[in-house]
């Protein structure tokens, strides 16, 4: 066969080049670590919660002065998240390919980021226990 026949066929073909498994490139890696920051930040919004019981209050209020602890939450932790993946973006663009230590690294870092939505929901219910009940031990020594 000549010289350079391989270049000229057709990728479907049988003969067509695959390109090798264990390829050194950050592209899988990326992609991986993409989508574990995209699901963690989407869990963020699963915080958001109204009370749809009869006597309840209206939407408008819930919104507004009850879930104020989830709105605080939920920036936080996104921007934490945001931070993370520019960071991590940054440390890609710099490299040109990763090893299984790097791997290994790279995937503490996203257990770390996908844990950071149960740990802001457990933030936010000591944050309001923490708001409410000196205001309330306040508030009832007012009233005495």
């Amino acid at each position: 066969m000549p010289s350079g026949w391989l270049a000229r066929v057709a990728p479907s073909s049988g003969f067509a080049t695959i390109a090798a498994v264990d390829s050194r490139g950050t592209q899988r890696l990326e992609a991986f670590s993409d989508g574990v920051f995209a699901i963690a930040a989407t869990l963020l919004v699963l915080e958001f919660a109204v009370n749809r019981h009869h006597g309840a209050p209206p939407l408008g209020y819930q919104l507004v002065h009850q879930l104020w602890p989830s709105y605080l939450a939920y920036a936080t932790s996104f921007l934490t998240i945001a931070i993370i993946w520019i960071n991590h973006h940054h440390v890609m663009e710099t490299i040109d390919r990763v090893d299984r230590t790097f791997l290994f690294i790279t995937a503490l870092l996203l257990l770390v980021v996908a844990f950071l939505s149960p740990i802001a929901s457990v933030a936010l219910t000591f944050a309001i226990a923490a708001f409410y009940l000196p205001s309330a031990a306040l508030f009832d020594r007012v009233t005495d």
